[in-house]
């Protein structure tokens, strides 16, 4: 399975494979993304917008790609949801866990 380097090449994917007779889905998820280490631990921190991580998962007949966009505000989210509305008109969402859509990316692989 292909990582899409950026979401226009996930929408180009998508509409190169779309048919009437491939039939596909969308997956999506949106989860905190923890980081590694804290590199601020003082009230420098507080009140800050914690980092998430949009997660696509086009899956059809004739292929799959995944793009993961790590974004702060909820401004950044909107922009992104407007630009996967066309997306959406070719093939079905469903928003899943983070646990099934991990498990969705690494069995395509």
């Amino acid at each position: 399975m292909k990582q899409a380097a950026s979401i226009i090449e996930l929408q180009e994917f998508a509409q190169s494979v779309y048919s009437e007779d491939n039939t596909g889905i969308v997956f999506v998820n949106q989860a905190n993304q923890v980081p590694e280490e804290t590199l601020l631990s003082d009230e420098d921190t507080v009140g800050t917008n914690k980092l998430q991580v949009l997660t696509i998962l086009v899956e059809t007949e004739q292929g799959s790609i995944y793009y993961k966009y790590p974004f702060y505000g909820a401004s950044e989210l909107e922009e992104l949801t407007l630009q996967l509305e066309d997306l959406y008109q070719l093939y079905p969402k469903k928003v899943i866990d983070a646990g099934n859509i991990a498990t969705l990316i690494e069995s395509g692989k």
